[in-house]
């Protein structure tokens, strides 16, 4: 069970999200890494930048012979994922706004 510890929040340590490092170690993920991240950012609205660098990683890949179908596991896992209700608040501004609170 999970207990609601927010006492403790200052003990919550942020890693740095460095898309430029992400970016340059892209070669050294395997596929279905690079598919979850651009699933990450078609549902959640992630990071076009970092998604956008999957796709062209993928995309150097296939020219140099590898045959993953990627197109279909992103859509096939995408559409996999529970419909977001629009009433629900936009996830991405509500998580911005969160890590924005641990910032100051």
């Amino acid at each position: 069970m999970i207990e609601d510890d927010d006492d403790n929040l200052e003990d919550f340590e942020m890693t740095d999200f460095n898309v430029d490092e992400i970016v340059t170690n892209l070669p050294q993920y395997d596929v279905i890494r690079l598919c979850d991240i651009i699933i990450c950012d078609r549902y959640l609205g992630f990071n076009k930048e970092l998604a956008t660098a999957c796709m062209e990683e993928l995309g150097k890949r296939r020219l140099a012979g590898d045959t993953f179908n990627f197109e279909e596991y992103i859509e096939r896992e995408y559409k996999g994922l529970p419909k977001i209700e629009v009433d629900i608040p936009d996830l991405h501004t509500a998580l911005n706004q969160v890590i924005s609170g641990f910032k100051k």
